[in-house]
């Protein structure tokens, strides 16, 4: 499982501070499979609300239309990751 780091904003949180939301394209890993689900993702408290409205879609397009309305969510996580830019 990944860590609990928000797909929007980059930010890390403990994970009684935002949820992991579960996307149309959700397939649960097969018993006893370790790493993280397809369509499972992190949202910070601040996030997670755009999120769950965004669930009937796949990830990938929930996460577009989110990068959308918050354009420097990319920005953002880009910085917190601490890479530099290509």
């Amino acid at each position: 499982m990944k860590p609990p780091v928000c797909a929007l904003c980059g930010r890390r949180f403990p994970s009684s501070e935002g949820r992991l939301v579960k996307f149309s394209n959700y397939q649960p890993l097969p018993e006893r499979m370790m790493g993280h689900p397809v369509g499972a993702v992190w949202f910070c408290e601040r996030h997670v609300g755009v999120a769950e409205r965004l669930s009937g879609r796949t990830s990938t397009a929930a996460l577009a239309a989110m990068n959308l309305r918050h354009p420097f969510g990319a920005l953002l996580r880009l910085l917190r990751s601490g890479r530099p830019p290509n």
